[in-house]
């Protein structure tokens, strides 16, 4: 790079070519549904706040190149392009680099520099495509609106910029990107495949507005196949519930599943979509076996929980939240009997991966099913003898089964266990595990005991966000640091001040109205103005 401001350049590059270059030597490790799950989320939840940055930012100065070291330079870099690839297509990418490389050897470059290189190999002009995609922060989110049309169905499609809290301004109106857009449905025939050298698109979007009619319209209709490009697609809850139905065939992807429950999340959560879809999605996965796809399933069916949990605690009323929750025990409950607790010698990564996520769902959702209970209390009584009987990946929902059925006397034990304890990944089982206790006085008791002698003060965070995300613990949480600020405070400030970003974080988990939004930022605003 010539400055920094291309750091993506280094970085980007780096995110994307190590993936694509493990997939081609290693494709069984499926790293591209993993990059999806992880790389390109990271990369879409940062770049929704209003406080992102571009990919190409100019930094003034060499003391601000820190600014840039983040999930944009590197995840949006590299999911920029993973689309450029598809955009290109495998032989016209490669020979762009070939160019590339061969004209700048020795020398230092600009993004310019690169583009120049593919508009030169595959006649797109790149500059022109990319500018508010590189040059401008943020990314779109695509709304989908069908209708019968003869023996067609009509797409209408409206793009807008996508921001995690729904906002939008008079202003936000005015960006508008270049989206190469591609649909497929189940009768559509062949989808083009970048990585066999058919990287040809449909059109690309450069309006607000677009409509396609060229669908089946006895079938659902998916935009953004296999989530080559870097846009959320909102569709409606009817349109969701008919892609739902086919989750389990061949015509959805792993990376289809994971951007659609990621892409309905994220949505509902801005106000944007409807949640109702949400459910729809996730009910499609009760045979799902794939760990990308459970994990954003059970991350979406525990933050479910804890909104409707809130909202029932609000207003009184539990029936929703009763009938959610009969909803989310049965989801997975044949996955958990299937995977067990224990891993083989013949599992592979995914299936250990499976058996983690299943073991925190039933630790969160199956604590009292029989099998459930009667297998963590079995191996967190070897455990008391033998700290080696249960893997790592299973620990720590063995404890927070184990606390929840048998309360104060397992909590005691736990604690013991931890002051003998010298390995620091167990240590912070017992600290995620300790708060998942029901009874609310043994929830304060934790978070007393988490700036007691018995905890270093620099692990402090970690018991608390262990109550925080319990059933239950977010307010009593948020409260209790408020109340012992100043107990914290002493102990923190002579650790690392870095630490409060931790503790202003875990004060906001499982709140979720405007009124704790003010209230936090005020409590933080003048712990602010009064230490710094």
């Amino acid at each position: 790079m010539q400055w920094w401001d291309g750091l993506w350049l280094n970085e980007g590059f780096a995110n994307f070519m190590q993936t694509y270059v493990t997939d081609i030597l290693n494709p069984e490790w499926k790293m591209w549904e993993q990059y999806i799950a992880n790389e390109s989320d990271r990369a879409f939840k940062l770049d929704a706040l209003r406080s992102s940055h571009p990919i190409l930012m100019h930094l003034d100065s060499a003391q601000k190149v820190e600014e840039v070291f983040d999930a944009i330079s590197y995840c949006k870099g590299g999911s920029t392009l993973r689309m450029i690839y598809s955009m290109l297509g495998a032989e016209n990418f490669q020979k762009g680099l070939q160019i590339y490389m061969q004209r700048h050897k020795y020398g230092n470059t600009e993004t310019d520099d690169l583009w120049r290189a593919w508009t030169e190999a595959s006649g797109i002009p790149m500059a022109e495509i990319l500018s508010t995609w590189t040059k401008e922060m943020g990314f779109p989110v695509v709304f989908v609106e069908s209708s019968p049309e003869g023996d067609q169905t009509k797409l209408k499609l409206e793009q807008r910029w996508f921001l995690a809290d729904g906002s939008q301004l008079p202003e936000d109106s005015e960006k508008i990107w270049q989206i190469p857009i591609t649909w497929y449905n189940p009768t559509s025939g062949e989808f083009p495949d970048p990585n066999a050298g058919k990287g040809e698109h449909h059109f690309f979007s450069t309006h607000r507005e677009e409509t396609i009619t060229d669908a089946d319209p006895k079938t659902w209709t998916l935009l953004n196949k296999n989530r080559w490009c870097f846009y959320r697609t909102c569709y409606s809850p009817e349109h969701l519930k008919a892609i739902a139905a086919d989750f389990n065939t061949p015509h959805l992807s792993v990376e289809d599943k994971v951007g659609l429950l990621e892409d309905a999340r994220a949505l509902s959560i801005a106000g944007l979509g409807d949640p109702s879809g949400l459910v729809e999605l996730v009910r499609g996965l009760d045979v799902e076996r794939n760990a990308n796809v459970v994990g954003e399933a059970v991350a979406i069916l525990s933050t479910l929980n804890n909104v409707l949990r809130y909202l029932s605690d609000q207003s009184g009323d539990k029936t929703v939240l009763n009938n959610y929750q009969s909803f989310a025990k049965q989801l997975f409950r044949s996955g958990v009997h299937e995977v067990g607790f224990d891993n083989g010698p013949d599992d592979d990564s995914n299936t250990k991966r499976v058996r983690s996520l299943f073991l925190s769902y039933a630790a969160l959702f199956l604590y009292d099913d029989n099998f459930v209970a009667t297998e963590a209390k079995k191996r967190f009584d070897n455990f008391l003898t033998d700290r080696k009987s249960i893997s790592a990946d299973s620990r720590a929902a063995v404890f927070k089964i184990s606390v929840k059925n048998g309360g104060e006397e397992v909590w005691n034990t736990l604690k013991e266990m931890h002051n003998t304890c010298e390995d620091p990944a167990e240590r912070n089982d017992y600290y995620s595990s300790m708060g998942a206790v029901r009874d609310p006085d043994m929830k304060i008791k934790t978070l007393e005991w988490a700036i007691s002698s018995e905890v270093r003060s620099q692990d402090l965070f970690h018991v608390l966000m262990g109550v925080a995300n319990s059933q239950g613990g977010g307010r009593l949480t948020s409260d209790w640091i408020m109340t012992n600020f100043e107990r914290i405070n002493e102990l923190l400030g002579k650790t690392s001040m870095i630490l409060f970003q931790h503790i202003a974080r875990i004060s906001g988990v499982g709140l979720y109205s405007e009124e704790d939004a003010r209230r936090i930022e005020t409590f933080w605003i003048v712990f602010y103005i009064t230490h710094f």
